[in-house]
């Protein structure tokens, strides 16, 4: 896993903010930290637990509302599964025959990373702590996928022509591939946050993030060249941040 990547994705944030100016009264500047949780289906990332950063500015125009923006980067922790596709399946050679847990293994790490752009309106409730925001975003997520392992189609032709069980191994389709799909995509966001103090909050969203998946396809699979293919996804991310105004 590139954590080093990951972390440095997360400092960067930090790193602009510092350097930002406060140019105006009406503005506020700051930065969060958040840990979410995939609401339903989990997907092929195979865990539930994300990270997130941001840096932002709220524009103040009214006792009680403003408009945001954020820059973010969020980052979605996975896991390996299997994914073998036991059953009938090609041998290197094209002939057909048949994948067993005793010949074949392929296992998967999906992994999602991106930066993102939220604009929203925030809302005061009243004279409390409290206030909700909402609004859109535009996210460009990287999807990597981690193939590792290797399928063996064991068949009576290609046996005999190798000269029995002993030799099956010739034909093993070897796994060790690490494609990518990087994409733009939009979304939407809903929450509330408390101040805790003048210069402190914490706030709960729901995320609503598109992205594209990658998908290694074994010559094993399909009996032809190996190849990638890419599908629409979604997810539903809840969470909480710990935020602070400059």
């Amino acid at each position: 896993m590139k954590m080093k990547t990951s972390l440095l994705s997360l400092v960067l944030p930090i790193l602009l903010a510092v350097g930002t100016p406060l140019s105006a009264q009406s503005l506020e500047y700051g930065m969060k930290f958040g840990a979410g949780a995939t609401a339903g289906s989990i997907g092929s990332q195979a865990r539930r637990g994300s990270l997130s950063t941001a840096i932002f500015a709220d524009w103040k125009f009214g006792p009680s509302s403003s408009f945001f923006g954020e820059f973010t980067y969020q980052y979605f922790l996975a896991a390996d599964h299997e994914v073998t596709q036991f059953g009938s399946g090609y041998s290197v050679n094209g002939n057909l025959g048949t994948l067993s847990p005793a010949t074949s293994v392929d296992v998967r790490q999906d992994r999602l990373e991106g930066y993102g752009v939220n604009l929203g309106y925030r809302q005061k409730l009243g004279s409390t702590a409290w206030s909700w925001h909402a609004g859109l975003s535009l996210n460009i997520f990287k999807s990597t996928q981690e193939v590792t392992g290797q399928l063996l189609a064991v068949n009576a032709i290609d046996d005999a022509a190798v000269g029995g069980s002993a030799n099956r191994q010739r034909y093993t389709e070897g796994l060790n591939y690490r494609p990518s799909k990087t994409d733009l995509k939009p979304g939407a966001f809903v929450g509330i946050r408390t101040e805790i103090t003048r210069n402190a909050f914490v706030e709960f969203n729901a995320n609503f993030l598109g992205y594209s998946q990658i998908n290694y396809l074994p010559k094993a699979y399909t009996g032809q060249a190996p190849a990638t293919e890419t599908s629409s996804k979604n997810k539903v991310v809840t969470g909480v941040s710990v935020g602070f105004k400059f």
